[in-house]
């Protein structure tokens, strides 16, 4: 009896000590068991850098050439102090690649941004009195305005050369709201909440990103837009051409 009692003993002893073990790493520290499948989270996706998206020119204000090799889409808020960040840079950029790029303002102006959509406004009022040139003279005027007040818009209007009598009954009656509403389901559609979003041929680059970034995606396509003229398209298509197969919704990884 006293024999088959030590044998139990032992096996006992020997099944503790699996057990034991099993509950310690290699390291001497208790074992991390995996969670089980349905208790895993699963991974975030991520947008795709490399996306293309399909950022219409429509009517929206645009300078450069036509037939630029690279066109940048702005969705872009006047009252945004990261949008007032990014105006020299893209100046920069511009000085960087003459005649190389165009570029095309598409008004995102937020909602707790109470100054941003009478800019806006007033922008639109200055285009449909002189054009894309009027409206650039008074976007580059109001991106330097100190304050964005009444009196601060009608002042940038008069320097962009702009009637401000007329900026302000325009701004007064609500007018181009249906215009600068279209260009902000554009951004909304495209995943571009946030201002300033960029589209470099339809490339997404978001914020008030240091010029080193633009260059390198302006470079990138580039070299992606010389190769299809090199096979027959025309400069002036290049933009059309990268738009037909563009996304029109955010990509996801």
């Amino acid at each position: 009896m006293k024999h088959v009692n030590w044998i139990i003993a032992l096996v006992f002893g020997l099944v503790i000590g699996y057990v034991v073990r099993g509950s310690i790493d290699a390291g001497g520290r208790p074992a991390v068991r995996p969670a089980p499948a349905a208790q895993r989270t699963p991974p975030r996706p991520v947008e795709d850098p490399r996306a293309v998206y399909r950022a219409a020119i429509e009517d929206s204000p645009a300078k450069g050439p036509a037939d630029a090799l690279v066109t940048i889409v702005e969705s872009s808020d006047f009252e945004c102090p990261f949008c007032k960040r990014a105006f020299p840079t893209l100046k920069q950029l511009e000085e960087a690649y003459p005649g190389k790029l165009r570029f095309v303002f598409k008004h995102n102006p937020l909602p707790f941004h109470p100054r941003a959509m009478p800019s806006a406004i007033a922008a639109e009022e200055a285009r449909a009195e002189g054009g894309d040139a009027k409206f650039w003279a008074m976007h580059d005027a109001l991106f330097t305005s100190a304050t964005l007040d009444p009196a601060a818009i009608e002042k940038a209007a008069s320097d962009a050369g702009a009637d401000a009598a007329k900026v302000r009954d325009a701004i007064a009656a609500g007018k181009y709201r249906d215009r600068i509403g279209r260009d902000q389901r554009l951004a909304q559609s495209l995943g571009a909440s946030g201002t300033p979003t960029f589209f470099i041929n339809g490339r997404k680059l978001v914020g008030a990103q240091p010029l080193e970034a633009f260059r390198t995606v302006v470079d990138e396509e580039l070299k992606k837009a010389e190769a299809m003229v090199r096979d027959g398209i025309q400069p002036s298509q290049v933009y059309a051409r990268i738009m037909e197969k563009a996304a029109t919704a955010p990509v996801m990884m």
